[in-house]
Formats: C-alpha cells, structure tokens, sequence
C-alpha cells in the first residue's frame, strides 16, 4: 500500500509541474478557440496505455497537455463533429510540439578510426 501512495504522490507531482507549464505556455487563452478562461488541462491522447493512448508518464507531458475553456473540452468529450474536429486538432498541435522537442535536425558526424 505504501508504494502505491508513494508512486501516486510523484505522478501527481510530474502532473502538477507540467500543468504549470501548460498555463505559462497559453497564457490563459483556450488552445482551440483562443476565448480568455479558466482553462481545464485536457489529456490529448488519453491516460490509458492502450491503442492511440501514450499511458504515463508520456500523458501527462505537457506537450500531450492542451489548455482549453470549458465550453471545448464539454464539446471534445461528446461524440459530435465538432468534438472530433476540436480532438483532431488538439491531437494536431500536440504531434507538432512533440516533433519541436524530440526531433533534431542535427547531423550527427561519426568518425571511425582503425586500429
């Protein structure tokens, strides 16, 4: 039992740290609409470790966070056109972010010596 609460506390922790960075990064303006809000931090690809899910602790970085109003993340969760045009694009913006931090465009320059 202790090792649960103890991995739990560090996973909350690693949430609350990336959600600081989710609300430096918009600024108190919803990621999709761009209205001024009280933002809720939205799980673009889901919690679960399963099909299009990352699973932790790759959920909970905030480049697979978005910042959105209210009134979008009620309309991303229903299964509306306009929730999976919200979803794709908050799905969109996340494989961008995560692109601009894992992906290098340095050439790496091996040399090999004989011996």
């Amino acid at each position: 039992m202790r090792l649960h609460s103890r991995t739990y506390e560090k996973r909350q922790e690693f949430y609350l740290s990336q959600k600081e960075l989710l609300s430096q990064r918009a600024l108190g303006l919803c990621e999709y609409c761009g209205v001024a809000a009280h933002l809720d931090p939205d799980h673009v690809f889901g919690r679960v470790g399963t099909g299009a899910r990352l699973g932790w602790p790759f959920c909970d970085m905030v480049e697979c966070l978005a910042g959105i109003c209210r009134k979008c993340h009620t309309a991303k969760t229903d299964l509306t056109d306009r929730g999976k045009e919200i979803d794709n694009k908050l799905k969109s913006m996340a494989l961008v972010r995560l692109i601009n931090r894992f992906w290098t465009t340095e050439v790496i320059d091996f040399e090999f010596s004989s011996k």
